[in-house]
């Protein structure tokens, strides 16, 4: 990615405590454009995503 300006999207598996600290700081890489959340527990990953106003995804589309 050296000299571009193509952001490289990102997705987040686990919407546990540390999920936040990733999220929260994930934008400060101006490379990295955060996209989205899952967990196995679908409604953790809603709050998540509510949170951030991120999309929520099943942890299999996201591998």
């Amino acid at each position: 990615m050296t000299g571009s300006t193509e952001k490289l999207g990102v997705g987040i598996v686990g919407s546990g405590n540390i999920s936040t600290a990733y999220l929260q700081l994930g934008p400060l890489f101006k490379a990295l454009e955060m996209r989205a959340v899952a967990d196995i527990a679908p409604a953790v990953a809603e709050a998540q995503a509510q949170k951030f106003g991120l999309r929520a995804e099943g942890v299999a589309d996201l591998i």
